[in-house]
């Protein structure tokens, strides 16, 4: 009956420690994952290489900064179009500005997540806990729409 009691006791306890032990790495935001990996450092390095290219050119956005927080890498991206550009396109297409936004902010996800869950890098990185957001704004500045990803499909 000791045995017993003791082996529950032991269990318990490790139990609690493990747990303990979990929280604590969770507290900063820079180990959301079991493994004990610091995001917070992957992320300091993915900006500094990523930031050597910059600015990067892709059509009508450029990647003007990118910038980690804690386990988040976060890239600003300006539009070429102006608010009238993107007003006129959705008076075109037959919709509001906001609904333009809400479908071009669906297919910009889509693409993230088709371009970079093909990528060994970001498919780990995101599959560890850290997080790229893409905060896309009008040439003059004001803030268009924020793509957020932070797990590829499968995850």
């Amino acid at each position: 009956m000791r045995l017993k009691t003791l082996m529950l006791t032991t269990a318990a306890s490790l139990l609690l420690l493990t747990s303990a032990n979990a929280t604590d790495y969770k507290d900063d935001g820079c180990y959301p994952n079991v493994t004990q990996v610091n995001m917070c450092d992957h992320a300091d390095r993915i900006v500094e290489a990523w930031s050597k290219d910059l600015p990067v050119v892709n059509g009508t956005t450029t990647t003007t900064e990118v910038h980690a927080n804690g386990a988040v890498v976060a890239a600003s991206m300006k539009l070429s179009q102006t608010r009238a550009d993107i007003a006129a396109m959705a008076k075109k297409s037959d919709q509001t500005v906001d609904e333009l936004k809400a479908n071009w902010s669906d297919i910009m996800s889509e693409s993230v997540t088709e371009s970079g869950c093909t990528r060994q890098l970001f498919i780990a990185f995101v599959g560890l806990g850290g997080t790229y957001e893409y905060n896309y704004y009008y040439n003059d500045g004001g803030l268009f729409a924020t793509i957020i990803q932070s797990k590829c499909p499968g995850d």
